[in-house]
């Protein structure tokens, strides 16, 4: 049996994307395995839990976390900037 994984483009529960995946789905039926690609505690945007901001990941260095601001801290690499 075949299988077919997808991977929805938004978090969101009723994104217009995981619609379209569940009526994919549907349509397949019997003749594939269908999963999804659950990427929920990757720290990408979603809409759902937007406000208030919530807290950075411990895998995230405290370096490269965004200030009370929300500003992002100024890159402190040694690369030299394209003109």
């Amino acid at each position: 049996m075949k299988k077919i994984l997808f991977i929805v483009g938004s978090l969101r529960e009723g994104s217009f994307n995981r619609q379209l995946a569940r009526e994919a789905e549907q349509m397949i039926g019997a003749r594939a395995e269908v999963t999804y690609l659950d990427y929920s505690d990757v720290p990408l945007i979603n809409q759902d839990i937007e406000f208030p901001e919530p807290e950075a990941p411990d895998c995230v260095p405290p370096s490269r976390r965004p200030t009370p601001s929300g500003c992002s801290r100024p890159n402190t690499t040694s690369a030299i900037p394209a003109m």
